[in-house]
């Protein structure tokens, strides 16, 4: 397991590809009748409380919205095609993030122009998380919003006038507002 306090969210990345890269081998070896067995069910259902502590186990899978969007999960590591709105990929580690389209040439998020002729944060890489009415949220300020992640178990609709109450649900959208309140396209559902 990473420890995610002690190191920077590109060294986590690096940390967890190479765990990654030992798992694959090790699959690799193996035959792939005998790997196939071994592969969990994908119906498990979302597993809220270790949601909340960074452990994405249960959602491992491929997860897409209907604006063709997709994250990859995969135990403590969630991948996300587009994160805001068409700025580029984004990794959370537990409840770490990193936008490699907003990091600058150290890796770090850069500074960019704020209100009044000064600088902020493009975002913050360590998350906030918080909890209301059954949807847990992780969120990261950005220039005048905050990057949320909702994650909304099977009977959970948050502030949603549409979609399928019957699954589990991860919304994540750049906001001022409630971060579940979003039109049904940008909902992600597991589609494997």
């Amino acid at each position: 397991m990473i420890n995610t306090k002690d190191l920077h969210t590109s060294e986590i990345l690096k940390e967890y590809v190479k765990q990654e890269e030992a798992v694959q081998e090790t699959a690799s070896s193996t035959s792939s009748e005998t790997a196939t067995k071994a592969l969990p069910k994908q119906s498990q259902a979302m597993n809220y409380e270790e949601v909340k502590t960074g452990n994405y186990a249960s959602l491992n899978g491929t997860w897409q919205n209907g604006e063709g969007r997709k994250i990859v999960i995969r135990d403590q590591m969630m991948q996300f095609s587009d994160i805001l709105d068409h700025k580029g990929t984004a990794t959370v580690i537990g409840q770490r993030i990193d936008i490699p389209g907003l990091d600058g040439q150290d890796g770090r998020p850069q500074d960019v122009p704020y209100l009044g002729g000064t600088t902020t944060k493009a975002y913050e890489q360590q998350l906030k998380s918080g909890e209301k009415d059954g949807v847990f949220t992780l969120g990261s300020t950005i220039p005048s919003a905050v990057l949320t992640i909702s994650f909304l178990p099977k009977g959970t609709m948050g502030d949603l006038t549409d979609g399928d109450v019957n699954q589990d649900k991860i919304i994540s959208v750049g906001t001022q507002a409630s971060a579940t309140s979003v039109d049904a396209s940008a909902v992600y559902y597991k589609v494997n």
